[in-house]
């Protein structure tokens, strides 16, 4: 289970990312067995993703794929590729990611989903869901600011 809050302030400029920090081991009547520590937020000088899902190894494999390297230099190929999934509304390689998994035996339920904050070309939150597709992140316009923070 992730817990993650995702704020998009347009007015101000600002998108804010949080996540708990551990990935959960469930039996099959969904009960905890054990817990490590995790990253669940991975940036870039233009961009952040938030991940959602069952277990961090296929994540890292993920983003490794695309040329992310931890010490803060990232590839334009991994920007490039944000940037293209935006446009086409679909990130391929995140359908793949939960494909495998799929095959794998893993259930619908410990797939992985990102929220992805980008600020070039310009500001924007989006979900993506387990099959890669690529939306504008739903608005929380009817809960007033004093209630989120």
């Amino acid at each position: 289970m992730t817990t993650s809050v995702n704020l998009w302030l347009p007015e101000y400029k600002i998108i804010l990312m949080t996540s708990d920090t551990q990935w959960g081991t469930y039996d099959t009547d969904e009960k905890l067995i054990s817990t490590e520590c995790a990253r669940k937020i991975y940036y870039g000088n233009s961009w952040a993703m938030a991940v959602n899902g069952s277990s961090g190894f296929d994540v890292q494999k993920l983003y490794k794929s695309l040329g992310y390297v931890p010490s803060g230099r990232h590839s334009k190929k991994f920007e490039q590729t944000i940037q293209m999934a935006i446009k086409n509304e679909r990130f391929e390689e995140i359908n793949r990611l939960n494909m495998d998994a799929s095959r794998r035996g893993e259930e619908m339920r410990d797939m992985h989903s990102f929220i992805l904050a980008v600020n070039r070309p310009e500001m924007g939150l989006y979900e993506v869901d387990e099959f890669g597709n690529v939306k504008p992140a739903k608005s929380t316009n009817d809960i007033p600011i004093k209630h989120i923070i």
